[in-house]
C-alpha cells in the first residue's frame, strides 16, 4: 500500500519489475490496481495482464496502468504470480516477483 499522505487525485501508476527466468523471477499474472481514502474501504479502478515469456529472459519492464482520475490517498498493488511454465525447468512451482518502483501521477 501506498499512502500519499492527503487525499489526492491520481491518474496513473507506473510499476517496474524484474523478469529473470533463470531464477524463476517471471512477470506477474495479473496487476490490479485499487484506491481508497480511509485505506479500508478499496475500490479497483484497474487491472493488467501482463504478456508472459516463452523462453528464458533477463530484463527490466514497467507495466502502465491509466485510469479516470480517483481522488485517494492509499493506492494498493494486489500481484498474482505465475505458476511457472512446462518449458522452464521450474515448472508447477511458484515463480517469483520482484518490483523495484511504483509511480503515482
Amino acid at each position: 500500500v501506498v499512502d500519499l499522505g492527503e487525499a489526492k487525485t491520481c491518474r496513473s501508476v507506473t510499476l517496474g519489475y524484474l523478469i529473470d527466468t533463470r531464477v524463476w523471477i517471471f512477470p506477474p499474472e495479473r496487476v490490479d490496481i485499487l484506491v481508497s481514502r480511509d485505506n479500508v474501504n478499496y475500490e479497483q479502478v484497474k487491472s493488467l495482464s501482463p504478456q508472459q515469456v516463452s523462453e528464458d529472459a533477463e530484463v527490466v519492464n514497467r507495466l502502465h496502468f491509466n485510469f479516470p482520475g480517483e481522488k485517494a490517498q492509499f493506492i494498493k498493488l494486489s500481484v498474482k504470480n505465475i505458476i511457472i511454465p512446462d518449458w522452464h525447468f521450474g515448472n508447477g512451482h511458484n515463480g517469483w516477483f520482484f518490483a523495484d518502483e511504483i509511480c503515482v501521477n
